[in-house]
């Protein structure tokens, strides 16, 4: 058996066909057959590359068969208000730290990745989004998502879904961990504790990238209830 990295990234993974995470979709430390494509980078305490590509990287829009939800949608259904937050939650720390930083900043076509840069290109980011850009708005999710993977620790403890340290083995299927009604179970047990936005946009990228989502989940308010 591979020895395993001492931090959340399991090495002996990169060497696997694909590998899907509890907070990134299967491009995270996906095939390593085409390592031009996605985001590439090296998981901390590893030494292998984390050469990743596109799970879809061959379908410029909806799915005509399933229509099934593109990353886009749930950013752009969730409202420019929300995506703003979600922009300006990014940690430049977590990003540097899972060697993400300049990966990001090539595919945000940024000089640097900073605060200031980040709150002034909110409405560029959602143009691209906008216009269909999906492997950015793939990686987008990456850099929100890894930036806050104690919120996807304690949701995946919730619904008692096996994972290490937020990531999901290889070969493990967390479908069906997802029963009915899991979303508002997850809503109402975290909306004190993380920010709406945040919240919601984790719980439909489960649907979008897990469930093959069709429509976007939007909780109902207490005073609409």
């Amino acid at each position: 058996m591979s020895p395993k990295c001492s931090s959340s990234w399991d090495c002996s993974a990169v060497s696997a066909s694909r590998l899907t995470t509890g907070c990134i979709e299967g491009r995270m430390l996906a095939s390593i057959d085409s390592p031009e494509q996605g985001l590439a980078g090296t998981a901390p305490g590893c030494n292998t590359p984390d050469n990743r590509t596109p799970t879809s990287a061959d379908r410029p829009g909806h799915d005509i068969l399933t229509l099934s939800m593109e990353i886009s949608d749930v950013y752009l259904g969730m409202g420019q208000d929300a995506f703003d937050r979600l922009v300006r939650s990014i940690s430049i720390g977590k990003l540097k730290t899972y060697q993400m930083y300049e990966g990001f900043k090539v595919r945000a076509h940024l000089s640097k990745v900073n605060t200031e840069l980040l709150r002034k290109s909110v409405l560029k980011f959602w143009a691209r989004l906008e216009a269909g850009d999906q492997d950015f708005g793939r990686d987008l999710a990456q850099a929100i998502l890894v930036s806050h993977l104690e919120m996807i620790v304690a949701i995946l403890d919730f619904l008692a879904v096996p994972h290490e340290n937020g990531f999901f083995a290889k070969d493990m299927d967390p479908k069906p961990f997802l029963t009915e009604g899991w979303e508002d179970r997850v809503y109402q047990n975290f909306r004190e504790q993380y920010p709406e936005p945040l919240l919601v946009f984790y719980v439909n990228h489960l649907r979008w990238e897990l469930l093959g989502a069709t429509e976007l989940y939007l909780p109902v308010s207490p005073s609409a209830a």
